[in-house]
């Protein structure tokens, strides 16, 4: 099994665990975008006007970029030690995750707004359901790696303080 001793990004497993379960108003949101989408294709069900749409996605960004800088402040650490190299490449691939979700949520936001502006949202919501839709599979596909982090990061701990 490789090992690296490099300075790298370890995780802070109770406090990413924290961070997630405490920011109530992210969590929300992600589900009301995700409730647009099925209602958007099931016209009967609509409850939001597409107007709602820029908005939610706007605070998804503010409440995002928040939890990102939080988890990569508190839940990763900068660290001299030697770690396994796929946890490693774990850590890297979600903090990279991170800048990749928050660009992918800022262009489709402005995309939604500039639609907005132009009158031509419902016109174009074929294109824009997809890649919402997208951006949410993503971002899910990104939480689960970080709950295995979690997993990993409280394993990790554990063996290094001997306690199992």
């Amino acid at each position: 099994m490789m090992v690296r001793e490099l300075p790298f990004p370890i995780i802070n497993a109770p406090f990413l665990q924290d961070i997630k379960e405490a920011n109530i108003e992210l969590w929300d949101a992600i589900r009301l975008l995700k409730r647009f989408c099925k209602e958007a294709y099931d016209p009967i069900g609509e409850s939001f006007s597409l107007a709602s749409l820029g908005r939610l996605l706007q605070s998804l960004r503010e409440h995002l970029v928040t939890q990102f800088d939080l988890e990569e402040t508190y839940g990763f650490l900068s660290d001299k030690r030697c770690l396994h190299e796929p946890l490693h490449q774990i850590t890297s691939e979600a903090l990279a995750g991170h800048r990749w979700l928050y660009l992918s949520l800022v262009e489709l936001s402005e995309q939604v707004d500039l639609y907005e502006y132009r009158g031509t949202l419902r016109s174009n919501l074929h294109e824009v359901l997809p890649e919402i839709q997208a951006f949410l599979l993503n971002l899910d596909r990104h939480e689960s790696l970080e709950a295995e982090l979690i997993r990993l990061g409280n394993l990790s701990s554990r063996a290094m303080t001997g306690s199992v």
